[in-house]
């Protein structure tokens, strides 16, 4: 089972949060169930979205490693990858 803090995001000292312990994660669900098309706009969405609210809710360096994950993940679909929020 994970727990939270187990994953860490490459090159952030940020900790990526597990928040979910089942066996598959809710990106990865997504990822499988969805267009790629229709993937890609949920990761630009999440983008937009921490982007926009920089530093009006949690600190400005946690949102922007946010930014960042959704961006390698978005990276990685252009690449023809799977998404692993694993890692």
């Amino acid at each position: 089972m994970a727990t939270n803090f187990q994953y860490w995001q490459e090159g952030s000292e940020q900790p990526f949060e597990s928040h979910y312990d089942g066996t598959i994660q809710p990106l990865e669900f997504m990822q499988a169930q969805m267009t790629q098309e229709e993937f890609r706009g949920f990761l630009k969405g999440n983008i937009i979205k921490y982007v926009s609210r920089c530093g009006k809710k949690d600190d400005p360096a946690k949102e922007m490693t946010k930014v960042l994950r959704y961006a390698k993940w978005l990276k990685e679909s252009y690449e023809g990858k799977t998404v692993d929020p694993r890692k």
